[in-house]
């Protein structure tokens, strides 16, 4: 990718630097339009190959880099970020002190590792070094950088707080994926599988959980826990599925999907994943699951809720950055270690994006991917028209700062000036998974 990224890097720089002259329609003036790489929006895997760090191992947070490392699970055969949060937690928290619902016997005293600023994710790159069998020197032990991305060659990369954002369509969707699976025990989905248990009987101290060792020709039985629904009450849940009614246009039919005999509903998409784990999710398990395990999953599904809200205060936001560890450290207390992929431990990073990127509405790939398809729906195939359609929208959403300041967000699909049109518009129309956003200024530089 980074090869192919070389022309807008180009691009970019030649565009922060000089500038580009444009013509502004509205006042059928010219004026120097000086262009800079704002962020790119990621769901994990594609966030690790175009930052350069690799999602896997045992330092898969692309975020927290190697300043975290993952647990790993012999049975399950992954890493895990169970037991990871709790030093992002007060110092005087009880959670840091409880040795059995966590790793067993252990006291966690070490405090939270500290953001990594531009400069010294720049400094770490400068010292890579690659040895002769390919790759760099450490790879795997001290670091996960796969490649060096052109981005570093931004002369303000340095200084950009959040280059990358996650996806939070795609968090959803995996959260939503583990705990449908989990809770309904559905058998290639759940996360409660025999080898979880084996692990959980490793790293916890919950014997209600522990299996016993088979007799020779007998089987694995698993216990059956807390947070599973029975057979009747899945079989209830589903049926209660299959009666729902939602207004048109807020979600799929979910009732297509609902076969009772396999227990599962099938066909789910992101969306369908958003609503469940923000409206259903609560009302769905209410009633069955202990009350104790439905307050934490109904947590989870009002910080969803909150996260994806067209409106959010500083206040919020902050109040959700402390949420967030404890958050994940009560549901820790209550699922087994093989339940907390890296895609879990992304919800710890989620509040800061939301407060340093602005409303998820606004910067996920919902809204991009919903004015893609309005526009491509009613315009024709000519690209004139696409393009002063896609003006129309976005010049209405511009917000004026200053008197001869423009300042307004387009997909770089949009910015055809430094980059071939009609390539990168068929790219995207093609595969809308990563949407590169860069900042437009009419005016001077800041």
């Amino acid at each position: 990718m980074s090869v192919y990224m070389e022309p807008l890097i180009d691009e970019l720089i030649k565009a922060w630097e000089e500038g580009v002259w444009t013509y502004d329609r509205a006042t059928k003036t010219n004026f120097r339009m000086y262009v800079w790489y704002h962020y790119s929006l990621h769901d994990l895997p594609a966030y690790g190959i175009f930052c350069g760090w690799c999602t896997h191992g045992k330092f898969p947070c692309p975020t927290c880099k190697a300043t975290l490392q993952f647990i790993w699970l012999r049975k399950g055969g992954k890493y895990s970020s169970f037991d990871k949060h709790r030093q992002f937690l007060p110092a005087d928290h009880p959670f840091r002190r409880d040795i059995k619902n966590f790793t067993k016997g252990v006291v966690v005293t070490q405090s939270a590792p500290q953001m990594l600023t531009g400069a010294v994710l720049h400094a770490q790159i400068d010292a890579l070094q690659v040895n002769d069998a390919g790759g760099f020197v450490g790879y795997g032990e001290e670091h996960s950088w796969t490649q060096i991305s052109g981005l570093w060659r931004l002369p303000y990369i340095n200084d950009l707080l959040l280059p990358h954002n996650i996806d939070v369509m795609h968090t959803e969707k995996n959260w939503g994926e583990a705990l449908f699976g989990t809770v309904m025990d559905i058998p290639d989905k759940t996360k409660d599988n025999v080898k979880a248990r084996v692990d959980l009987a490793t790293l916890c101290d919950r014997p209600r959980y522990e299996m016993k060792t088979p007799r020779p020709g007998r089987q694995w039985r698993k216990t059956p826990a807390d947070f599973v629904l029975t057979r009747p009450q899945k079989k209830e849940a589903l049926e209660w599925i299959q009666k729902l009614q939602f207004p048109d246009g807020y979600a799929a039919n979910l009732r297509r999907g609902v076969n009772l005999t396999t227990m599962r509903i099938n066909g789910l998409k992101s969306h369908d994943y958003h609503i469940w784990i923000e409206r259903l999710l609560p009302v769905m398990v209410r009633g069955y699951l202990p009350d104790n395990i439905w307050r934490v999953l109904a947590e989870l599904s009002n910080f969803f809720r909150q996260l994806c809200a067209k409106e959010l205060s500083r206040a919020v936001i902050s109040d959700m950055e402390k949420v967030a560890p404890v958050l994940l450290c009560k549901l820790e207390k209550i699922f087994p270690p093989a339940f907390f992929n890296p895609m879990q431990h992304l919800l710890l990073h989620l509040p800061y994006e939301a407060r340093m990127g602005g409303l998820c509405s606004t910067v996920g790939a919902i809204q991009l991917r919903d004015v893609r398809r309005s526009f491509e729906r009613n315009a024709k195939i000519n690209v004139k028209l696409k393009l002063l359609l896609q003006s129309h929208i976005f010049w209405r959403r511009c917000q004026t700062s200053q008197p001869n300041t423009m300042v307004t967000i387009f997909p770089a699909c949009i910015i055809h000036p430094l980059v071939t049109m009609l390539a990168i518009m068929n790219r995207v129309s093609a595969s809308s998974e990563d949407n590169l956003e860069v900042q437009v200024m009419r005016g001077t530089r800041p």
